[in-house]
């Protein structure tokens, strides 16, 4: 892996904490509160799983 991909792994974690934030956002006031919290859940694993991918490749 390079510095660009990497680059542009860590764009892609960014977008999707964005859209984290914005499912906790949806949340205040919800009707559908555990949905959303079932899809942050998935969402925050994926980012995790995400960030643990791109430290690998760089090592």
């Amino acid at each position: 892996m390079n510095l660009k991909d990497l680059v542009k792994q860590l764009e892609d974690i960014g977008k999707k904490l964005n859209d984290v934030y914005a499912n906790v956002e949806a949340i205040q006031g919800a009707e559908g509160v555990k949905e959303a919290e079932v899809k942050i859940a998935e969402d925050t694993k994926a980012i995790i799983a995400d960030i643990q991918k791109a430290i690998g490749d760089l090592v």
